[in-house]
C-alpha cells in the first residue's frame, strides 16, 4: 500500500473512533438528562396527588 493510502485509512479510522466516542458520551449524557427529567416528573406527580 502506498503511504498516502495508509495515512488516509488511519485518518478515517481515528475520525470514526472519535465520532463513536462523542456519540457514546452524548447518549450517556442524554440518558442522565432523561433520568433527571423523570425524577422531576415523579416529584411533580407526588406533589399533585398530595395537593388533591
Amino acid at each position: 500500500m502506498a503511504p498516502q493510502t495508509v495515512i488516509t485509512i488511519g485518518t478515517i479510522t481515528s475520525f470514526t473512533g472519535v465520532m463513536f466516542w462523542i456519540w457514546k458520551i452524548s447518549c450517556y449524557i442524554g440518558r442522565l438528562e432523561n433520568k433527571v427529567e423523570n425524577n422531576r416528573n415523579d416529584t411533580n406527580r407526588l406533589g399533585n396527588s398530595v395537593g388533591q
